[in-house]
């Protein structure tokens, strides 16, 4: 990822992807695994923006979308080693 996408495309939005990150996490290394996790989708999906949204709205969305998915990730693998040692 480039520093110019990140400071131009990523920070100045870095206030609402923390804000979402720290409601799907308990832990600071949760936490970021998922602020990571955002930057990294929003890089690798920034060409699939349609323009159809904000910027803001889209990156808004993946955050959510990124963080829900990781949550329930880290939920069912804990559901699931809970099972192997009960």
């Amino acid at each position: 990822m480039s520093s110019d996408f990140y400071s131009a495309s990523i920070l100045p939005y870095a206030p609402i992807i923390i804000k979402i990150c720290r409601a799907y996490t308990d832990t600071q290394e949760d936490f970021e695994d998922y602020y990571q996790e955002v930057c990294l989708q929003i890089w690798k999906s920034r060409h699939n923006f349609q323009g159809q949204s904000e910027w803001s709205t889209w990156v808004y969305r993946l955050s959510l979308n990124v963080s829900m998915t990781l949550l329930k990730k880290k939920e069912c693998t804990s559901a699931n080693r809970f099972r192997i040692y009960s």
